[in-house]
């Protein structure tokens, strides 16, 4: 198959690319620079320079224009604070955007689109209860960029010409050479230090980079048209994540949980200086530790193993690479 991957070069796009060119298959990349990551992909991969924000349509199609697979590997995440109001961001770089470029795949001729999405729309769907696309915009965004990508494979009373397949991603782990884990900042060096680190209680399924791009190749060679598909491999609570990370670091791996009211407090502290400044999440801090932080975000992923046929295992050895790559001098 001749594969396109908006994104390719990130740390996603990247171990994706190196997948599909390992089963044989013609891989091209858009970004917005090419990039010199290893000798396989940069010998191996066709790389596009394209700003997808800029692009018009004609420049868009030309890349498109005799592709069979496109991997949509773009877009923020929660870690993004923009100007209020965060849904109007998201909306737009999620939702809009994967809609016109799918769009325009579908009218390239493109057969089968997988978009990255997020494990967040997979427990939006399967407890409405929770409310949480409702409460929380980056999560409504992540439901509508879904939704609009399967209709983007079909136009009106018509047959699906194109068919979309969403892999809904949770905690992934991996390493991309010459480039600092996003892992770092987000995580490590708020548990580092102390002699105990404080953290709520509650979990998440982990997976790695390799089992992702690996869960991308099944859904583009077996997954039907609208499939949502849960991935992950582990299930770990916060206790057993931040425990692995501070013991790679060489420090006491003891995690002390933290009462939910009292993260609840800090989290809203810091939802009112946003405000101040005109930002606003992506997930709502006065909901947030209830909504999501102290569960157990387990989902069940063995039909998506069975359908997509990625592997087992790895998972802790990538999260201590991935710590060994944000401190390459040691913790």
């Amino acid at each position: 198959m001749k594969v396109l991957i908006l994104g390719g070069t990130g740390m996603l796009g990247y171990p994706t690319a190196l997948e599909f060119l390992r089963g044989g298959h013609e891989v091209h990349s858009v970004s917005s620079r090419p990039a010199h990551i290893d000798a396989e992909f940069d010998k191996g991969v066709h790389q596009h320079a394209l700003n997808l924000s800029d692009a018009g349509d004609e420049d868009l199609l030309a890349v498109l224009r005799g592709m069979d697979v496109l991997i949509y590997a773009l877009g923020p995440d929660d870690r993004v604070t923009p100007p209020a109001p965060a849904l109007t961001y998201f909306r737009r770089e999620l939702a809009d955007r994967t809609a016109r470029l799918l769009t325009l795949a579908r009218q390239a001729g493109v057969r089968k689109a997988v978009v990255f999405g997020s494990y967040f729309a997979t427990f939006d769907r399967l407890h409405p209860a929770w409310g949480l696309a409702a409460r929380h915009p980056y999560v409504q965004a992540r439901v509508e960029q879904a939704r609009r990508a399967i209709q983007a494979g079909q136009e009106p009373g018509a047959a699906p010409r194109m068919d979309v397949v969403i892999l809904e991603i949770p905690y992934v782990f991996g390493v991309t050479p010459g480039r600092e884990p996003f892992w770092k900042a987000v995580l490590f060096d708020r548990v580092r230090g102390g002699r105990v680190a404080l953290y709520p209680k509650g979990g998440s399924v982990v997976m790695t980079t390799t089992q992702l791009a690996q869960a991308a190749v099944g859904a583009a060679l077996h997954g039907p048209h609208g499939a949502h598909y849960p991935v992950g491999d582990v299930n770990m609570t916060w206790t057993d994540l931040i425990g692995l990370i501070r013991s790679e670091l060489g420090v006491p791996p003891r995690v002390v949980h933290v009462p939910e009211f009292l993260t609840r407090l800090n989290l809203q502290a810091e939802g009112r200086r946003h405000r101040a400044q005109g930002m606003e999440s992506g997930l709502n801090p006065d909901t947030l530790a209830a909504d999501i932080m102290y569960r157990e975000l387990y989902p069940d992923v063995q039909e998506s193993r069975r359908v997509l046929g990625y592997a087992s295992g790895g998972v802790q050895e990538a999260i201590r690479q991935t710590v060994r790559a944000s401190y390459p001098k040691g913790g």
